[in-house]
């Protein structure tokens, strides 16, 4: 449930990103520059938009955590459900990570290009 989520992150997160970085710095430019403030409102759409993502998997990885400690602390004693709890702790915590590395790679492309 955990990988899912954070499956679906990065692509849209990898996806917005590539717009915010390809849209910002070359098609808005070009395209939009006599148009206005479009290009302007566009990459404040984008940034938004990848904002909210990193908080939904931030949020995502943070609940597989919790659950997976609920899950750790009924097993009592039961050694399939602490192995599967462990598996939910980890799956929330490379989430998790994943995340970060991609926020933190997008933050560092986009100062690249500016």
């Amino acid at each position: 449930m955990v990988t899912v989520g954070a499956l679906v992150y990065i692509l849209g997160y990898g996806v917005t990103a590539m717009f915010a970085l390809i849209g910002s710095h070359i098609f808005v430019p070009v395209v939009l520059a006599d148009i206005g403030g479009i290009g302007g409102m566009l990459t404040t759409f984008i940034n938004n938009l990848t904002d909210i993502l990193k908080g939904l998997g931030v949020g995502v990885a943070g609940i597989g955590i919790i659950v997976g400690g609920l899950m750790r602390a009924t097993a009592f004693g039961n050694e399939r459900k602490v192995a599967i709890s462990n598996q939910a702790i980890a799956a929330a915590i490379v989430g998790l990570v994943i995340v970060l590395i991609a926020s933190t790679v997008s933050t560092g492309m986009s100062a690249m290009f500016h």
